[in-house]
């Protein structure tokens, strides 16, 4: 139990430094801002019903998309 809710601080600690990092980061529109931090809490939530259900691969999965969104937000910040 104590696992579990420690995994959960730490889901919840990597998307609020992936919603910080996005935040101040990058320059986005606010709507494509707006729209990729509802993204990742959305994931979060999944990965937080995932690690409470007992399926990592799942949990590594949806922790593995967040990431991956922060990158190609990166991608499109970097564009002329």
């Amino acid at each position: 139990m104590l696992y579990k809710i420690l995994q959960t601080l730490g889901v919840l600690l990597w998307t609020g430094f992936l919603v910080y990092f996005t935040a101040y980061l990058f320059s986005l529109g606010y709507r494509v801002q707006n729209l990729a931090q509802g993204a990742l809490i959305a994931l979060m939530l999944l990965a937080w019903v995932a690690l409470w259900m007992g399926h990592g691969r799942w949990l590594l999965l949806l922790v593995g998309l967040q990431l991956g969104l922060v990158v190609l937000l990166y991608l499109l910040s970097q564009r002329p």
